[in-house]
């Protein structure tokens, strides 16, 4: 009689068991892509953007008091017509006090420009021209007047922008504290573009990255 050994089988493997951990690993692996991917979209949207709080009323109808915006820190790009963010902290006329102090105007000209007051109006000399032309002023609210300077009273109506120098409006020109009262102000006081966005709908790319740049610019202002 033949001795008849028996061979053991192996336990058959549960596939669900093999599988559980690799599943758990690419879970805890997805939610690691996105805090790195989260945390890299807040160091770069902290780096390139800010979040501006409005206090006061020189940019209404444009900007009412209290509003949050958002802007583009400044590289060395802004137009005319640019609602723009600029540091007058150093500035007495601003009543500083101290203080890190902002302002909010509408960039109305730049180096080269003449610009004229008269008649409640602005005029303009764009650089490289001799054409005085009317200012295309679609966002002002009130008239424009001619102002006393700050520190001596005396009324300017007339600017010759140097290098390096801008002159900026508020939209709201009866309130309005800026150029009409200190004169034209170095380039390089500002510090940020306010998005277009802010003021109309967005489209294209904006309408795509919009709310992304406010949902991290909301969490920043949380936590700063």
């Amino acid at each position: 009689m033949k001795d008849k050994t028996l061979i053991e089988r192996p336990e058959l493997l549960d596939p669900r068991k093999e599988k559980r951990p690799w599943a758990l690993m690419r879970l805890l692996y997805l939610l690691l892509a996105l805090v790195v991917i989260f945390l890299a979209g807040l160091l770069l949207v902290s780096a390139l953007c800010l979040n501006v709080s409005v206090v006061g009323s020189s940019m209404e109808d444009t900007i009412p008091d209290g509003s949050q915006l958002y802007a583009e820190k400044y590289r060395g790009q802004a137009d005319r017509g640019d609602v723009v963010v600029i540091d007058v902290t150093d500035l007495k006329a601003f009543h500083a006090g101290g203080n890190t102090v902002y302002i909010i105007k509408r960039l109305i000209a730049v180096e080269g420009d003449k610009i004229r007051i008269g008649d409640g109006k602005v005029y303009i000399t764009y650089a490289g021209t001799d054409e005085e032309v009317p200012y295309p002023d679609v966002h002002a609210n009130g008239e424009t007047d001619a102002r006393p300077q700050f520190f001596g009273g005396e009324i300017v109506r007339e600017w010759t922008l140097k290098e390096g120098e801008i002159f900026v409006l508020g939209d709201n020109r009866t309130v309005s504290e800026d150029s009409r009262m200190v004169g034209p102000l170095e380039r390089d006081r500002i510090i940020g573009v306010v998005y277009d966005w802010n003021f109309s709908p967005a489209t294209g790319w904006d309408a795509f990255s919009s709310p992304f740049i406010k949902f991290y610019l909301d969490i920043i202002r949380v936590f700063s």
